[in-house]
């Protein structure tokens, strides 16, 4: 059932016999970041990390760290805020880097004592204060946030130009707060995952794919442009996003709207590229505009790269999910949790599970 309904929709398979996987996979990246994220053109000359304060917190469970991350572009540097937090006593401990917060604490879509007390770390930065959402620059002037380090990671760069690659931008954010996690002794580097929920769950996709760092890749509620396939789904669409939110993407996206078959790949290339590492899809089943059934249809369909690699790939009934229903035996998961587009205490659990699986 499940495979009529990908050849239905024109999904093409990943796996191409005349090129290892490796080689495959950098044709992926390659192919992600010329027709939907778009590339940084420059690299930064080094990272350096300076801890601001730590003290126990969560009734002293854990430390919390506050520190800043320096990217340094010659003469020139930036500076944004991480925080960590990391259970006591507990020895080498996994543990998310999540994309999005706020500066001081994590937002309220954390349940942040029941991820310590299951003995899992958490690193979070705030996306905003590397280049903010446009609309907030047009709705609310007034902030102290700004394009920040575009200047820095984009040459050509204009003052006040909104066009492209916030979501690379941020992917960037969450690799060099990866950096940062390996200075925290607590946590073991082995046991890394990257999280992000709607926009930011595309952002985790995304970086979870290029930072093979990561062995867990977790997209919450992540939708088009994450874990969704365009060909055939509902809700928001590839000329969607292209007219709202044209910042997230790469200069090319827009030229393609019309043209998704000359696309050569759809989202569940980027899953299959993370193999052979682990990734985790979950979904709210009233969250129509991400499209449960797309990012449920894109794990099938990245399966097969993680069989051929003689792994266990997705493992489900030959049918779409039903509410409630989890599926977390093979290298990809998914869920289907029954309310709106969240992160909610439920996902954060099914995510734990999996991770303490594998």
């Amino acid at each position: 059932m499940l495979q009529e309904i990908l050849n239905e929709r024109g999904i093409m398979p990943v796996w191409d016999e005349s090129v290892s996987w490796e080689e495959r996979r950098k044709e992926i990246i390659a192919m992600t970041e010329e027709y939907e994220y778009g590339s940084i053109p420059v690299k930064e000359d080094s990272v350096t990390f300076e801890e601001k304060f730590r003290f126990p917190f969560a009734s002293g469970k854990c430390w919390l760290r506050r520190s800043e991350i320096t990217a340094h572009f010659g003469e020139e540097s930036y500076t944004f805020k991480v925080q960590s937090f990391a259970p006591k006593d507990r020895g080498k401990v996994p543990f998310f880097v999540m994309v999005g917060g706020s500066d001081d604490l994590p937002s309220c879509m954390v349940p942040l004592e029941e991820i310590i007390d299951r003995g899992f770390g958490l690193v979070v930065f705030n996306n905003q204060s590397l280049c903010i959402d446009w609309d907030m620059i047009k709705h609310f002037p007034d902030t102290h946030y700004t394009m920040g380090i575009y200047k820095y990671l984009f040459p050509d760069y204009v003052e006040g130009d909104p066009s492209y690659a916030h979501l690379a931008v941020w992917a960037w954010g969450a690799s060099k707060a990866l950096d940062y996690a390996a200075t925290i002794p607590e946590f073991d580097m082995e046991r890394a995952a990257v999280v992000g929920h709607s926009r930011l769950g595309k952002v985790a996709l995304f970086a979870g794919m290029k930072d093979e760092r990561f062995s867990f890749v977790i997209p919450n509620d992540s939708g088009c442009a994450g874990a969704a396939l365009y060909r055939g789904c509902i809700g928001e669409d590839w000329p969607n996003v292209a007219e709202t939110f044209p910042y997230w993407m790469g200069p090319n996206y827009g030229k393609y709207v019309g043209r998704i078959d000359e696309v050569p790949f759809d989202q569940h290339f980027l899953i299959a590229a993370c193999a052979p590492r682990k990734v985790y899809v979950s979904a709210g089943s009233e969250d129509v505009w991400a499209d449960a059934d797309s990012m449920f249809l894109s794990c099938v369909a990245a399966s097969e790269v993680y069989e051929k690699l003689g792994l266990p790939g997705f493992i489900s009934p030959d049918r779409l999910p039903e509410v409630g229903e989890c599926f977390n035996e093979g290298s990809i998961g998914y869920h289907l949790r029954k309310g709106p587009h969240d992160m909610a205490r439920e996902d954060w659990n099914r995510f734990m599970d999996f991770i303490e699986k594998n």
